[in-house]
């Protein structure tokens, strides 16, 4: 019989440490059973007292329960490798393994990602006999799928049913395994099986299944399993709450993943974070906004690395620089860890918030970097126009040791599109395959279409498309028809715009572009033509929409529009600004007006452009000096573009604007993109 010192339950160290000095005394640390019952309650005090406990006991009294019990504990302490190494010692000390003995090894394995080591005690447990022990087999499931062998996880899950019936929880490991190896189909024809077999799920493989088809983007398995959730009445805990609510963002259902949420009892960061992350996913980034701030003051959960994640790809989509910025100054007051990952996305959301300098500066000072960090810094770079600081990056990355993969190729041949550095591109391109190993995939044939389209080489253009190994995609053809419309080229134009109306035939700035060609070549009937066919197809232009933040809130406008509330106030700065234009030198280019007007309408046309509405709104509520964020959904028209040079000069404004390709900042009457874009 155990002492009564070790049955009742021991709240603080020292009582444990008064116990071990009575069983010293009096001689029971000897006995077997007492000093496994002192290891257990030890472990659940102090690892490193438990360690010292089991090295000072004497050889003779180890035993494999002892053994089980100091490696289960430095399991749950998260120590694989000293876990592993006890595991050693025992059989050194020729002592037998029980079917207690593996589950905590493989969980160990599965912590440490350490397959081989897994496999060698597989080996060892059928050695001893053990591998036919169910709580071994669902362990083997378990540790297979953690360190990506989910083929072997299967084979043991199919061995089972020659032996045995699987329970719930063999079921439930095997769909998970699935579904963190990015295998959703297989998960779910799994939940399929199971039921026919007679197994019925339960919350844990319900979660399972509702990740599997939230990666399939599948809302109608999705919306079944909620369905047999709600008719089984099975209790919808924190977990299964958020996993009904992530499922239904994934699938683009917001609305259900917002009723789902707002009615759970309880709601955790993980819950908040993926109502958050799913406005974010789905570019609903004002509602990411609000939520986030609802769970700032309203609730009593503090954000954690994944929240803060999804609040800045909210502010990198909206170009909310201040609440980036206040983000970034809450990091730091809540003391969160500035991981490599969270420092990446900061990195990002500066960038696409039109402050480079910001970007770089966290680039600069992060004391270590991964692939992903230099990849976002490039991409920022070429987003905004800076080639050659891109590819002095590039060399910079590869003289410090840095391996490029081909998302780097895409970043620093973007930017050779961006800053017109052909034969940089054409090089780049070439070192890919060459130097790196790196096959072209769709994205990097785009990007040197792009590169050799808006230089004006597009015969070369078109065939290099034509070359392409595999078939062409929307990217690659509208590159070419982008720069037709920039080099006034009909001829490739059609051709091009035959191939994108086959690819993307409701893609409305395929019709746009062509229109535009026809109209700078005024080719009337053309242009009719195109109206007409978008006309019988039932395609609409969609709307010019840009947005300017003025103190904190979004201002939005679009074409022609007069929703705003001081709308009229506007539209009288806008006649204003146009006069000072004028004054100073402005024309209207109205090459890109399809419709067949007097110049005076024209001009009247390509005034009421939601920037220039935009950029007034901003003039109105800002002083010389100021610096302005114009989100554009468009790419920017070249009178705009040449209006913001003049205004930037006129009213002495610093004029950011993102449209849907890249940034152009105006400055004194000049553009960072030197009127190459």
């Amino acid at each position: 019989m155990l002492s009564p010192l070790l049955e009742r339950r021991i709240s603080t160290f020292k009582d444990l440490q008064q116990i071990h000095a009575q069983l010293i005394t009096t001689g029971l640390i000897h006995h077997p059973p007492h000093l496994t019952k002192l290891l257990s309650h030890t472990l659940s005090n102090s690892l490193s007292y438990a360690c010292t406990l089991f090295k000072h006991t004497h050889p003779q009294h180890y035993n494999t329960i002892l053994y089980n019990t100091i490696i289960r504990g430095l399991v749950d302490h998260n120590s694989p490798e000293h876990a592993i190494l006890s595991y050693v010692e025992m059989l050194l000390q020729e002592l037998l393994p029980d079917r207690f003995t593996y589950p905590s090894l493989l969980k160990a394995c599965a912590q440490l990602l350490a397959l081989n080591v897994g496999k060698a005690l597989h080996g060892q447990a059928v050695r001893f006999g053990l591998d036919c022990d169910l709580y071994i087999e669902t362990t083997l499931i378990t540790m297979y799928a953690a360190c990506g062998d989910v083929n072997s996880a299967r084979e043991v899950f199919d061995r089972m049913g020659d032996q045995k019936t699987r329970n719930l929880v063999v079921w439930t490991s095997m769909i998970s395994g699935y579904v963190k190896n990015q295998s959703p189909r297989e998960a779910l024809a799994l939940v399929s099986e199971m039921e026919r077999q007679g197994q019925v799920p339960d919350e844990v493989t319900m979660v399972s299944a509702l990740s599997a088809c939230g990666d399939l983007k599948d809302l109608s398995c999705g919306k079944k399993l909620h369905l047999h959730i709600e008719r089984s009445k099975m209790k919808v805990c924190v977990v299964l709450g958020t996993a009904i609510v992530d499922m239904y963002a994934k699938c683009g259902d917001l609305k259900s993943a917002r009723q789902v949420f707002d009615a759970m009892h309880e709601r955790n960061v993980v819950a908040w974070s993926a109502m958050i992350s799913g406005y974010a996913r789905n570019n609903r980034s004002g509602e990411a906004i609000k939520t986030f701030d609802k769970m700032v003051r309203e609730s009593d959960q503090k954000p954690n690395e994944v929240t803060i994640m999804a609040v800045l790809s909210a502010c990198a989509q909206s170009g909310n620089s201040t609440l980036g910025s206040w983000v970034d100054s809450y990091i730091h007051k809540a003391r969160l860890s500035r991981t490599i990952n969270l420092q990446n996305t900061l990195m990002d959301m500066y960038a696409k918030c039109g402050r480079i300098d910001n970007a770089r500066q966290i680039f600069n000072y992060m004391p270590e970097k991964d692939i992903v960090s230099w990849n976002t810094m490039i991409a920022g770079l070429a987003l905004h126009g800076l080639g050659e600081q891109a590819l002095a990056l590039f060399s910079q990355m590869q003289s410090q040791g840095v391996r490029p993969d081909d998302i780097t190729f895409i970043g620093v041949l973007s930017a050779c599109s961006h800053a017109g550095l052909v034969e940089e591109g054409r090089r780049l391109y070439a070192d890919m395959t060459a130097k790196h190993g790196i096959e072209p995939k769709l994205e990097h044939y785009g990007c040197m279409v792009d590169i050799l389209s808006r230089a004006g080489l597009l015969p070369e253009a078109e065939e290099f498309i034509e070359a392409m190994p595999m078939e062409p995609n929307g990217a690659a053809w509208g590159a070419l028809l982008s720069g037709c419309r920039v080099h006034n080229n009909v001829e490739i134009a059609e051709r091009a715009a035959k191939h994108l109306m086959r690819i993307e035939p409701n893609n409305d700035g395929i019709y746009v572009l062509l229109s535009n060609i026809f109209a700078g070549r005024k080719q009337w009937e053309e242009v009719k033509k195109v109206r007409i066919l978008m006309h019988e197809r039932g395609i609409r232009k969609t709307p010019g929409c840009s947005s300017v933040i003025v103190d904190g809130i979004f201002h939005e406008f679009i074409v022609g529009d007069h929703s705003h509330p001081e709308s009229e106030d506007v539209y009288s700065m806008l006649d204003y600004v146009i006069q000072r234009l004028r004054l100073a030198g402005y024309v209207a280019d109205t090459s890109e007006v399809v419709l067949n007007i007097d110049e005076e309408e024209k001009g009247d046309s390509v005034s009421q452009h939601s920037e220039k509405m935009a950029v007034c709104f901003g003039l109105m509520k800002t002083k010389p000096g100021d610096e302005l964020l114009i989100m554009k959904n468009l790419r920017m028209c070249g009178d705009c573009h040449s209006a913001f040079k003049y205004i930037s000069k006129v009213f002495a404004r610093v004029i950011v604007v993102r449209d849907r390709s890249r940034f152009h900042r105006f400055v004194d009457g000049s553009c960072s993109c030197r009127d190459y874009w």
